[in-house]
């Protein structure tokens, strides 16, 4: 891109004067009273604001005659608001996403759209009345980098904002990753900000979102601390569809699952053995009924990472002491025994369930709930389903068929736009949790 400090204009017509007041209202306005500062702006090339020329840039300044000369000089003092955007991120999880666009708005007043336009600048007075349109402006912008410290030549975007002082100011930067085709945003709040004419504000902002953890998967009450890829770590699988052969196989395998017989009654009368090692601490299975009947689950598309990928899926449910609350019980009583009264911990009686009737989006009462990510899981080696299911073991076994079966255990199952509960083979990666 070739820069210059200065250019020169012609202009027709006949100029005899000392000096004239020049306007500039931006490349290709036709009109010299009116500056639009639009709604969507694009950039290109990282560092470079050219576009601004043409996305509302605007100014004012006198030409002067120097004496025995028959040129006017002059240089332009610009009255429209700036602000050049770093973003980076010191997690070197997400570092090799994309920026695609980042989004401004103003729940309260216009930011964009047409002003007046005087020898003094931008008549903020002229402000638009507040629409959907005006309170937001979007960059656009074309892959660029997420550094892991701001760097202009990386990703420095620039846009043009009305000047003004603004209550609340929500900053949204979009991420793509190339490899998952994830699409997610970052939002920043900030408040009373200003933005003067004439000036640049700069906005540094390390983006950081929640990481989850690779070894979370285990196959069902495995040994404690033996995941489903312990010792085998760098063969783990990190995508969609990816395999390994190095899973657990072998029956002196500590990663295997517990193969226990869940009941040591015949008759399956008798308690349920339940897990001892790593699903111990895993909710039982009425708690997880209890989840699944009365956790008034949302599912929600937030951003998150895992295994240096972006993902977006999951479920909200309610608290367990928000559960017990709204079914007038103590927490105690949803360990003992499931909505209908039953306790599956000690019986042999089936139990499966499923919901579709999600609900979508945050809940409005978000301290009630706790979020838990569609993780995926591992079977045979592969890799099935990030960021659209996952299954939550719990710590009761499941008899099928004869009381002696040791192949199968509940879980709460948490999808796109389902949840249920059911039993599970044993030997599937799945996660271990803990109620809250």
């Amino acid at each position: 891109i070739k820069r210059a400090g200065t250019a020169k204009f012609y202009f027709n017509g006949t100029f005899t004067a000392d000096s004239y007041p020049l306007r500039y209202t931006g490349k290709d306005n036709p009109v010299g009273d009116k500056v639009t500062i639009k709604a969507e702006q694009t950039q290109v090339v990282p560092n470079d604001a050219s576009h601004i020329a043409t996305d509302g840039d605007c100014g004012t300044a006198i030409a002067t005659k120097p004496t025995g000369d028959s040129r006017y000089f002059f240089t332009i003092s610009h009255k429209a608001a700036y602000a050049t955007f770093l973003p980076y991120t010191t997690q070197g999880i997400i570092s090799g996403t994309k920026i695609q666009k980042i989004r401004v708005w103003c729940p309260d007043q216009a930011i964009s759209g047409q002003f007046n336009f005087n020898e003094s600048g931008i008549d903020v007075s002229s402000r638009p009345v507040t629409t959907e349109a005006n309170q937001q402006i979007e960059l656009a912008v074309n892959d660029f980098s997420l550094p892991a410290v701001p760097t202009f030549s990386a990703n420095a975007a620039t846009m043009v904002i009305a000047p003004g002082v603004y209550s609340k100011f929500y900053v949204e930067y979009t991420l793509y990753d190339p490899v998952t085709n994830i699409v997610g945003t970052i939002t920043k709040a900030y408040n009373n900000i200003k933005f003067t004419a004439g000036q640049n504000k700069r906005i540094s902002q390390d983006l950081q979102i929640k990481v989850y953890p690779s070894n979370s998967y285990y196959m069902w009450d495995a040994v404690v601390g033996q995941h489903y890829w312990a010792g085998y770590e760098g063969d783990q699988p990190t995508t969609e569809g990816g395999f390994n052969g190095n899973y657990p196989q072998n029956s002196s395998d500590p990663r295997l699952c517990n193969l226990i017989l869940p009941y040591d009654d015949p008759t399956g009368t008798a308690p349920a053995v339940a897990a001892s090692r790593s699903s111990a601490n895993c909710p039982n299975a009425n708690e997880v009924i209890w989840y699944g009947e009365k956790g008034s689950p949302h599912s929600d598309t937030r951003l998150w990472a895992l295994m240096g990928h972006l993902y977006t899926g999951g479920i909200w449910l309610k608290k367990q002491s928000v559960i017990a609350h709204d079914n007038s019980k103590s927490v105690a009583q949803l360990k003992a025994a499931a909505p209908n009264g039953i306790d599956y911990t000690r019986t042999i009686t089936t139990y499966h369930f499923s919901d579709t009737n999600i609900e979508y989006g945050v809940p409005s009462n978000i301290d009630d709930y706790f979020f838990l990510p569609a993780l995926g899981y591992y079977l045979a080696g592969n890799f099935y389903s990030p960021g659209g299911s996952t299954i939550y073991w719990s710590s009761t076994p499941y008899r099928f068929l004869v009381p002696i079966s040791g192949d199968l255990a509940y879980g709460l199952g948490i999808y796109r736009d389902q949840i249920k509960v059911d039993y599970f083979f044993r030997n599937t990666g799945f996660i271990n949790w803990t109620a809250q």
